[in-house]
């Protein structure tokens, strides 16, 4: 496990074939590793490996980020039903949303919309990071209100964030 996870943060795709190779000689961890280190060295062959991944709390964030790095239209419907999973730690479906939005997926910035918008703040400074990142210019009206209203996010994260979605989205 420690192999394949040295290997993928080594950004060098070459090792892509050799972790892809051993995927089935091993154990679920290491699996679990594999395909953790293929998505992060972009992998597309990776996605089938991800995608199980999705399904458990200590790997779904990290798998959905790597999904929507990979581009895959695949990982759109496991992606979505994730993000729309109510029960699922707000940081988790902000990162599925992140994702969906990277696919072109509309579900993206509705659900990245419910989780800065959620009573709950544990996922609200990662949605935000996203929609800044991603320039989600449909949801600076939400980060508009969160300004006016923090409800426990940085002042100052949001008025970073509103400035780059707003000058993308033509709202100056």
């Amino acid at each position: 496990a420690a192999v394949a996870n040295a290997l993928g943060r080594s950004r060098d795709p070459t090792h892509a074939e050799k972790l892809w190779c051993a995927r089935d000689d091993c154990d679920a961890r290491v699996r679990r590793e594999i395909a953790l280190a293929l998505g992060a060295l972009g992998a597309a062959r990776g996605v089938a490996l991800l995608i199980p991944l999705l399904g458990s709390t200590e790997t779904a964030f990290e798998a959905a980020t790597l999904l929507g790095s990979l581009g895959d239209q695949s990982a759109i419907a496991p992606l979505a039903s994730l993000a729309a999973r109510l029960l699922t730690p707000l940081t988790v479906r902000a990162a599925a949303a992140g994702a969906l939005v990277r696919l072109g997926d509309p579900r993206g910035a509705r659900t990245l919309r419910s989780v800065l918008r959620a009573w709950r703040r544990d996922g609200r400074a990662h949605a935000i990071e996203i929609v800044a990142e991603l320039r989600v210019a449909e949801l600076a009206p939400e980060l508009a209100r969160l300004v006016r209203r923090s409800r426990g996010a940085s002042r100052d994260r949001l008025e970073r964030a509103l400035a780059r979605v707003a000058t993308e989205g033509g709202f100056e």
